[in-house]
């Protein structure tokens, strides 16, 4: 085949960008770097504050979003940011920062910074955690006193990148209740970086953690796209080209010099330039916007039926309820007298002042759209001017503390954007204005210097990026300033890594099922605004969203799943977006089986559900019964798709956000019910049990290391460190071996593999392989949920009854270990109940050895009903057997073997990782 020379210009240009964007991994043209933060506070904040530039708390906290030990100060023109912690317990105690980085480290690359350990009377071990993805690499220093002290450390030359550096100190030993404060000011990093050509002209918004340049201005059919770059001569070494919204070729071509006369013809949305040439690498996002705007969500904005205008006003009448007869007017100057140095206490006062009164504009929007009504148009209209004059729309708080934005404000910036686009042309001009600058001065630019220019949750993992990023690009994405196109496309690119980092592309959600409901209620209507107005789809990412849920929901609507997640399979309301794409008969089906028909999640059945063809509903799921939700970190096991189905879920996996120290915790259901469960959830701004009891180790269904709770460390993340991971060993004639390697968060062991070995009918074989150094004592925990009936210690046999149903559980290991049992924690929740009833502190299970450096735990747990009695043996040597029916497993303290009858190709091997 020969091709033509403008074929070949197109195909060499390709490869050459295909070639670049995988070499900017690793091999991409590098050039000196340097990255300086002094925490100074942004304009906005408070100047006794300061900004954190991304620098978040190592290890991570449980929450990133409200980490209330992480802050900023700036005192006699120093601006730091730093950690205050009340230690739970005596004992040694690591406390620092972490920052992503995407840098490389040649021979003369290095860090320095200063660190200040408040209570430090002597020396003081510093660590800086060198993270290249799952590589890490710890450098040691030291400071002495409590004084500002500075710290120097060469980084060891690599070719790989850098994903994070993280700064610890190390505290040999604190004391239980009494504050440690840690504080990071003047940090400079020398290293290498991608070479980027600068953009010459136009003046452009720069993003230094995605390295995009963001064109300030919307293009429109008969503009020009004209950029320059400055880099080195002749620029014909040059080569670049434009990319459209669905990746289509609009133009290429040499030089340093881009003219592009956009034509009626071109599609509007997100454009891509990229350069490639000697000077490095650059991408460039412009925003071309059609000659004629389109609404911002397409049709979705149209007249509801009688059944949601039902719902429409019962809530808008309770809201006008709530408000009284005043609707609130007047009181957004409530807002800056709220108390800057305490946010708890009034926080649902605050939710309320900024949510309720816009979310009743919407629903008089809503109404006023369907039924012309004058009432509900001028009530919205009303409302929404008074909003509009608020000073201050943001809790003092967050600008006292170096912050700019909060989520609600998110939701009630989304609030607004949607009244005024179901109001249409009823919106005066005057007030459009009037909104749009508020919008841009309240939400939009805190948002894009927070987020983006600081970078604020830098993993991206975070709900509140749904809502208040997402907020943000609502407003920017509607407003008709022109002038406003850098906010709108580095906002998006926010959105896109949140989308990339949360979404899980195994159809989860890392946060766990009531965070992805919460994230949804925004991100629908930004998945669909970014169709219309960018040309851009985030469906592959939202897809299925009814896939985890399928698997882990027990009984009716009961539902598996992990850290501060919690909540039942219901409602599916915020799926109706993807539900109305019509392209997956079952979520089409588990959406009209879990809507909730009040006033619950109310917005995406307005929008979209009229849309939803409920004749492509399937009532049978035809899936496998069992999943590995590998990307999330956790495998469903289930025997059918009946309520009475057991339903075992087990988490192995990353970290994200909202995540607990319950790495190989599982949960197992059986007939309607859930018979071994977990500490569960506690409200976290509250209960007194939280961070010493329900996200540790004890809280879970681990195994402890020396009797201490706090046993597991924090996973690592999809940007740096070591995390556990699972894989499917079997799967076959309704037989299910999943086996996940925790090794990373237990650091006192060599390795620990726990496996899962379950027959259908509800039988399964828990095996935990451990492996240490030196000898330790090993608990493994264990949380009934159903009243234990009998406690069989000769035989280590439990069983828990509830009604006519009962599960056993029957422990052996490959040494001697007692079992017992002990209460958890009285639960915050409890009290209120205790009010009315007897309520006993639950109960935990503890299988403890003595002193030993290995074993092997098997755990059974199985209806009683029926149930095979398993026979347990001491083989040939160190060997251990147990046999339950034609189920074999024979295991020493090195490895086992498991066998489903006689053939061969039902036997497994299952043995320690090659490495830690």
């Amino acid at each position: 085949m020969r091709l033509n020379f403008r074929a070949w210009l197109v195909l060499s240009f390709f490869c050459l960008v295909i070639g670049t964007a995988a070499a900017q991994q690793d091999r991409s043209p590098l050039a000196p770097y340097v990255y300086r933060s002094h925490f100074q506070p942004s304009s906005g904040v408070a100047p006794g504050s300061g900004s954190r530039d991304g620098w978040e708390s190592f290890p991570l906290a449980e929450d990133t979003g409200y980490d209330p030990t992480l802050g900023v100060e700036t005192s006699h023109g120093l601006s730091a940011v730093t950690r205050e912690v009340v230690p739970h317990r005596d004992g040694k105690l690591a406390m620092g920062f972490i920052r992503r980085m995407y840098v490389v480290a040649g021979p003369s690359s290095s860090l320095a910074f200063r660190l200040r350990v408040s209570s430090a009377t002597g020396g003081i071990p510093v660590s800086i955690h060198i993270y290249r993805g799952e590589e890490e690499v710890v450098l040691r220093s030291a400071i002495q006193g409590g004084g500002w002290q500075h710290v120097q450390v060469a980084l060891p030359a690599s070719s790989r990148r850098i994903t994070a550096i993280a700064i610890t100190a190390d505290l040999p030993h604190v004391s239980s209740e009494r504050l440690e404060r840690v504080a990071l000011s003047d940090v400079e990093l020398r290293a290498q970086s991608t070479r980027h050509y600068l953009l010459k002209a136009p003046t452009a918004l720069w993003d230094g953690v995605q390295e995009l340049f963001y064109l300030p201005h919307a293009l429109r059919p008969g503009d020009q796209l004209a950029v320059e770059f400055d880099g080195p001569k002749p620029s014909f070494h040059a080569s670049w080209e434009i990319e459209g919204p669905d990746g289509q070729l609009i133009d290429h071509g040499s030089g340093l010099k881009v003219q592009h006369a956009i034509s009626p013809s071109d599609p509007d949305g997100v454009w891509t330039l990229r350069l490639v040439g000697q000077g490095g690498f650059s991408t460039v996002l412009a925003l071309i916007r059609p000659s004629i705007r389109q609404p911002l969500l397409g049709a979705a904005v149209h007249a509801v039926s009688p059944e949601l205008l039902q719902q429409v006003v019962a809530r808008r009448d309770e809201l006008r309820k709530d408000l009284g007869p005043a609707l609130a007017f007047g009181v957004g100057t409530n807002i800056p007298e709220m108390n800057a140095q305490l946010l708890l206490p009034g926080l649902s006062s605050y939710f309320n002042l900024v949510q309720k009164p816009t979310e009743l504009a919407l629903w008089d929007a809503v109404s006023y759209r369907t039924t012309g009504e004058s009432r509900e148009r001028d009530e919205a209209l009303h409302i929404l001017r008074e909003i509009a004059s608020w000073p201050q729309w943001v809790h003092p708080w967050f600008p006292a503390h170096g912050y700019l934005s909060y989520y609600p404000l998110g939701i009630m910036t989304k609030n607004i954007v949607m009244a005024e686009q179901f109001l249409g042309n009823a919106l005066p001009a005057d007030l459009k204005h009037t909104l749009d600058d508020a919008l841009l001065q309240q939400s939009i630019k805190p948002v894009y210097q927070e987020y983006v220019v600081e970078d604020r949750l830098q993993f991206d993992t975070s709900n509140w990026i749904g809502h208040t990023v997402g907020g943000a690009l609502l407003a920017a994405l509607q407003s008709d300033d022109p002038d406003i196109a850098g906010y709108v496309l580095a906002l998006y690119a926010k959105e896109r890594r949140h989308l990339e980092s949360a979404y899980t592309a195994d159809d989860s959600y890392g946060e766990g099922i009531s965070y992805h409901r919460f994230d949804f209620e925004t991100t629908a209507l930004v998945a669909a605004a970014a169709k219309e107005q960018l040309g851009k789809s985030f469906d592959s990412r939202l897809a299925r969203p009814q896939r985890y849920l399928r698997y882990a929901t027990y009984g009716k609507d009961s539902l598996e799943d992990f850290g501060d997640s919690h909540g039942d399979t219901g409602p599916s309301n915020v799926f109706a977006y993807m539900a109305a794409q019509n392209s997956d008969p079952d979520l089409t089906a588990f959406y009209f089986q879990y809507r909730n028909p009040g006033t619950t999640e109310l917005l995406s059945r307005v929008l979209w559900e009229d849309g939803i063809h409920q004749s492509a509903a399937t009532t049978a799921v035809d899936a496998p019964t069992s999943a590995l939700f590998e990307k999330r970190g956790v495998a469903a096991l289930r025997d059918s798709w009946s309520p009475e189905s057991a339903v075992i879920a087990m988490r192995a996996g990353p970290n994200f956000n909202h995540n607990h120290a319950d790495q190989g915790s599982l949960y197992y259901a059986w007939n309607n019910r859930l018979w071994i469960g977990e500490a569960g959830y506690a409200d976290y701004y509250k209960d007194p049990n939280y961070r010493t009891y329900n996200i540790q180790a004890i809280g879970h269904n681990t195994i402890l290391v020396d009797g201490d709770p706090e046993s597991q460390v924090v996973a690592g993340n999809a940007v740096f460190g070591k995390y556990p991971s699972m894989r499917r060993l079997a799967s076959k004639d309704g037989s299910e071996i999943i086996s996940a390697d925790l090794s990373s968060v237990y650091p006192q062991v060599r390795s620990y593999v726990r496996t899962l070995i379950y027959r259908k009918g509800g039988t399964l074989v828990v095996m935990d392989q451990i492996r240490a150094d030196g000898p330790h004592r090993f608990s493994q925990i264990w949380h009934p949920e159903q009243a234990v009936e009998s406690f069989d210690l000769q035989k280590n046999l439990l069983r828990m009854r509830a009604q006519n149903d009962s599960v056993e559980m029957h422990l052996f290991s490959t040494t001697a270990m007692i079992l017992g049992q002990s209460k958890g924690p009285f639960p915050l929740s409890s009290y209120e109940k205790a009010e009315r009833e007897p309520v006993q502190k639950p109960m935990i299970i503890e299988y403890q050895s003595g002193l030993v450096d290995s074993l092997t735990i098997l755990t059974l747990i199985q209806p009683s009903g029926g149930a095979i009695a398993p026979q347990w043996s001491v083989a040939a040597g160190a060997k251990r057997a147990l046999r339950l029916g034609d189920l074999l497993i024979q295991c020493d303290n090195r490895q086992a073997t498991v066998s489903f009858g006689k053939t061969p190709d039902m036997t497994w091997t299952i043995g320690p990782p090659s490495q830690k």
